[in-house]
């Protein structure tokens, strides 16, 4: 119930909650890339593509951990799904 003049502000306090924030270090990479997605406690699946869309042969360690070492410098994106969506970022490899 409002009173006249007054003002409502409503916001949706589970749309923050679920935000999630993919971070990938140390970029740029040579040998290992670690994963980080806040809020998820396992990542479902890890992939490593070129610029153009083509999947590497980039190893998920586990541990939030990506074996790098045998691409060829340049840049990558890594794409992780967890159970609701796909996310992207992009790193160099050295």
């Amino acid at each position: 119930m409002t009173q006249p003049g007054s003002t409502v502000l409503a916001t949706d306090a589970s749309a923050k909650a679920t935000q999630r924030v993919l971070t990938l270090y140390p970029n740029p990479a040579r040998t290992v890339l670690s994963v980080s997605l806040t809020g998820v406690d396992k990542l479902a699946t890890v992939k490593v593509t070129d610029v153009r869309g083509s999947v590497m042969s980039a190893r998920y360690l586990g541990n939030g951990q990506v074996d790098v070492a045998d691409l060829a410098p340049g840049i990558y994106v890594v794409s992780v799904t967890d159970a609701q969506r796909t996310y992207h970022q992009k790193f160099v490899k050295e």
